[in-house]
């Protein structure tokens, strides 16, 4: 994500403004018209709309939103290689030869401040990709200088003992587990440790078994009605918690706002708006994918050295978590 004044497209030379046009997006099936120019994954805006103590304010800001599907095998993100080997390191990496490939068909976003974003596992993905940016920037050549600046993460997945630790503490404090549950995991289970023991493991099956009846990632909310007689039967977004498409409450939040999604960008008039799965992948488009998950070799104990020595080198860090989360609690980020 970058955040500056735009960058003028007129000083790009024909083939490179060429190449831009091509992934313009103009319109989107049934979707309004909407107050910004969008390439096939990048959309800018100069407008925005704040509504603070009940007043609306106009703003003029510039904000260019660059979004990624990743690792390669989830969204609309593909690999010309096996995905048998998946993992923290090579996702960190493949994510920043994107990045280098991406500035070069739009350099001229190259000087502007680069902010990364993201949730949940990004947690893992975004400080690892930035440190491989922070550190390639030190050796870098001027045209591969990526002018990070800082990175957000909500809710995220930061440290396996931490975070383990904090789910058990949210359930109980939210009246979700039972004291004597709650103390047998505490006395039990050493989350330090990365190698559970069998016995822990049978307190978290239990666990599961009293929590799989409700959004966990969303606690005060109501789950997705897999049993809808509007339901399109066919579950196209592989994520716990989801479920398939049903119909849509009147009012409020939605908890299958991620399958609308699923089957709307799994629409081929869509994709052909988007220039999307151009490459004609055979899976739908999934927000989650458990062969990638499967394939998944390396995962890091902790994050939390990585962000100690990138904001001691001068990056912007801001994390945040809500307290509606059950899976990445607030008691695990705080």
């Amino acid at each position: 994500m970058a955040l500056s004044k735009f960058p003028v497209p007129s000083l790009l030379d024909p083939e490179t403004k060429s190449l831009q046009e091509a992934d313009r997006v103009v319109s989107l099936p049934n979707q309004p018209p909407g107050m910004f120019q969008q390439y096939a994954g990048i959309t800018s805006s100069n407008y925005m709309r704040i509504t603070l103590n009940c007043v609306n304010w106009n703003v003029n800001v510039a904000a260019n939103l660059l979004f990624l599907d990743s690792p390669a095998g989830v969204g609309f993100s593909y690999s010309n290689k096996t995905l048998d080997v998946q993992g923290d390191n090579i996702t960190a990496l493949y994510s920043y030869a994107f990045l280098q490939n991406w500035f070069k068909r739009f350099p001229q976003y190259k000087s502007l401040e680069f902010y990364i974003a993201g949730e949940s596992y990004a947690g893992h993905y975004i400080p690892q990709l930035a440190e491989v940016i922070f550190d390639e920037n030190k050796k870098s050549r001027k045209e591969n200088y990526i002018k990070l600046k800082g990175f957000i993460i909500g809710n995220p997945v930061l440290d396996k003992e931490t975070d383990r630790k904090g789910i058990y503490d949210y359930a109980w404090g939210h009246a979700l587990i039972s004291d004597s549950l709650y103390k047998a995991v505490k006395t039990k289970c050493d989350f330090s440790n990365p190698i559970l023991t069998q016995e822990c493991w049978d307190l978290i099956f239990n666990y599961n078994s009293l929590v799989e009846i409700i959004n966990l990632l969303s606690l005060y909310t109501p789950t997705c009605d897999l049993n809808s007689s509007s339901s399109s039967g066919k579950k196209l977004a592989a994520c716990p918690n989801t479920g398939i498409l049903h119909k849509r409450p009147s009012a409020g939040y939605d908890p299958c706002i991620a399958n609308y999604a699923t089957e709307y960008f799994n629409r081929p008039d869509v994709q052909q708006e988007l220039h999307a799965n151009v490459t004609k992948i055979s899976r739908p488009y999934m927000l989650c994918n458990y062969e990638v998950s499967n394939a998944w070799k390396n995962s890091t104990f902790s994050l939390l050295p990585t962000i100690r020595k990138l904001i001691n080198g001068g990056l912007r860090v801001w994390l945040y978590s809500g307290d509606m989360d059950g899976r990445l609690p607030v008691t695990s980020t705080r």
